[in-house]
């Protein structure tokens, strides 16, 4: 398949849900070389330039201009000689991208395959591309991310569904934590209550044993007078 899709080519049709998105197809390329390299141009001055590798279906692109270099997955649903259609996935809508393949005449023009054998048509899109002008500004930003939006794979399934179950778990050991966390502050506060008692009741037991040692002091001086005012007497 490597040799197959090995070339540049150019987009000539964006279909989002069955409709139809005008696109400004000479803006927007993708060459995949030999050495298993790809360039990507697009609108808004995207650019891309990077690796590329093919499994089953599955066409993978990382852009290696980037800091933080992601990996991208488009589907590919139709490869042959003059045409590449990718399915993927934008915002939750379902997308095809058509695009066609860049050949070399003998002039030394480069047009697509489909060009040589129907420039009227295309001069004719052309045209209707120029008068939806305001449509196709209004879409940019989605041929734009053409190969920025993703398409669910059997690797990012996986992936999908790891994360998924990761997250759900961070969420029930944040839920055990709180749980822990409110248990572990009633304990510290049943704890410090009981050390209020006790010490309430010691100060209690300490109050009382100073008052029952003045009461014997107090009785112990009053029969010392009463002895001495009995000698007196004598």
């Amino acid at each position: 398949m490597q040799q197959k899709i090995v070339g540049k080519w150019y987009a000539a049709q964006l279909i989002e849900c069955d409709e139809i998105i005008p696109i400004e197809r000479e803006n927007v390329n993708l060459e995949l070389l030999e050495n298993g390299k790809y360039v990507f141009n697009s609108t808004l001055n995207i650019h891309e330039e990077g690796d590329y590798n093919l499994k089953d279906s599955f066409l993978y692109t990382k852009d290696l201009l980037k800091n933080e270099a992601t990996i991208k997955v488009v589907k590919i649903v139709k490869l042959n000689p003059d045409t590449l259609e990718l399915a993927m996935n934008y915002k939750g809508k379902e997308q095809i991208l058509s695009l066609l393949r860049e050949v070399s005449l003998p002039d030394g023009q480069k047009k697509t395959i489909r060009e040589t054998t129907d420039s009227s048509a295309n001069i004719q899109q052309k045209d209707t591309n120029n008068n939806n002008a305001t449509i196709a500004a209004a879409t940019t930003a989605v041929a734009a991310t053409a190969l920025a939006a993703t398409t669910t794979s059997p690797d990012t399934k996986q992936s999908e569904e790891k994360k998924a179950t990761t997250k759900e778990k961070e969420k029930k050991d944040s839920k055990k934590e709180t749980k822990k966390s409110k248990r572990e502050q009633e304990r510290e506060k049943k704890e410090r209550e009981k050390e209020k008692k006790e010490r309430e009741k010691e100060k209690k037991k300490r109050e009382k044993a100073r008052k029952e040692r003045e009461k014997k002091e107090k009785e112990r001086e009053k029969k010392e007078r009463e002895k001495a005012k009995k000698k007196k007497k004598k």
